[in-house]
């Protein structure tokens, strides 16, 4: 029985996460929001530039385009403006973070091994397929902590997997660059990408290739629907405590423990922040699937439905609203955990808004190399 076992999760290998590969949390502006709500400096008004001008004040005279693939992202993607700015005004430095945590769903990780071939390796077949368009987005959004099953020889490695914490660490670098140059918009909306990678690795899902053993099935299509259906039913139920969807008081209970959340990280820098965060989820992967599975017991008929399609519906928010009502004793459970899962990436979220102006300062009175 083990023998097969391991068989069976060899087959599996680089098929579960084929169609998981969506926004981490629902809302990463809503989580960042409540992190840095007592934070100190958050009002603080920052001037708007462009980034042609930024770039220009750097000595880069490139396009958005040239510079989107110097950071290797898709370069057909818009930086759009959506936080309020206005030539010549200023936003505040929370405003910025929060809005723009949210940017790297937007495109920037899709189709990459389209454009950057040579950036492909084996190993990410365990994360989908070479053709699909959605394993650059699983590669880069992902961090598998305790290694990986592979359709290759020896078929499994110990090694982690996944760029999650790497991108997490290029965007720090360049917010410390741009914090310390004097450009405070591009160091906040920098930053705010940072943030984005390591909340990902808030999430439980995001940290193992194989979530629970009991999603195994002998049909491919439907075992990563399972999979993707679980993925995205539990950040929308997140979403849906935090706003107030499962009730005031857990919504406030949410909020107000995460806000106070203090910095309780001890990372030197962004990548290892992200692979502390991420060890620290997969401690809650068992609970992460036992909770929501007790909550929301029915599964549905995944052989017809699209698992982010219905979790967006309508038919999934009453099934949701009506777990609420019957079944309180698992959201008590379920909402426990969550509130551990969004403490650890409020934790997280604050540790790098603490780490990244305090690094730019000593950048920027360091003597000329």
């Amino acid at each position: 029985f083990p023998y097969n076992t391991s068989m069976f999760l060899h087959f599996a290998a680089g098929l579960v996460l084929a169609t998981s590969a969506g926004a981490v949390w629902d809302n990463h502006n809503l989580i960042t929001s409540m992190a840095l709500a007592s934070a100190p400096g958050m009002d603080t008004q920052v001037p708007f530039e462009t980034l042609e001008a930024y770039l220009g004040a750097g000595g880069f005279a490139e396009s958005k385009e040239n510079f989107m693939r110097r950071m290797k992202l898709n370069p057909s993607v818009d930086l759009p403006l959506v936080a309020g700015e206005t030539q010549g005004g200023t936003l505040a430095l929370g405003t910025i973070l929060a809005c723009y945590s949210d940017e790297p769903d937007w495109g920037f990780d899709s189709k990459i091994f389209q454009f950057y071939p040579e950036l492909w390796k084996d190993d990410y077949s365990a994360l989908g397929g070479r053709k699909l368009e959605s394993t650059s987005t699983v590669v880069r959004h992902f961090y598998l902590v305790d290694g990986f099953f592979k359709l290759a020889f020896p078929p499994y490695s110990s090694k982690p997997l996944g760029e999650a914490p790497r991108r997490a660490q290029l965007f720090y670098e360049q917010a410390v660059i741009a914090f310390g140059s004097g450009h405070p918009y591009w160091g906040a909306r920098f930053l705010a990408w940072s943030i984005h990678y390591v909340q990902d690795l808030a999430v439980p899902v995001h940290t193992v290739q194989i979530p629970s053993l009991s999603m195994l099935r002998l049909n491919r299509t439907l075992m990563i629907r399972l999979m993707a259906y679980y993925h995205y039913a539990f950040e929308r139920c997140a979403t849906e405590m935090i706003s107030g969807q499962a009730g005031a008081k857990i919504a406030q209970r949410i909020r107000r423990s995460t806000a106070e959340t203090g910095v309780t990280f001890e990372a030197a820098d962004a990548e290892e922040l992200a692979q502390m965060t991420a060890r620290h989820s997969t401690s809650q992967v068992a609970a992460s699937i036992g909770d929501i599975k007790e909550f929301l017991p029915v599964v549905p008929d995944l052989k017809t439905l699209d698992p982010e399609t219905y979790v967006k519906s309508e038919a999934f928010g009453r099934m949701f609203d009506e777990a609420v009502v019957s079944r309180p004793d698992a959201l008590f459970r379920f909402r426990g955990l969550m509130q551990v899962l969004i403490q650890d990436a409020s934790s997280a979220t604050r540790t790098l808004v603490d780490m990244a102006p305090k690094e730019s300062s000593r950048t920027a009175d360091a003597p000329p190399a």
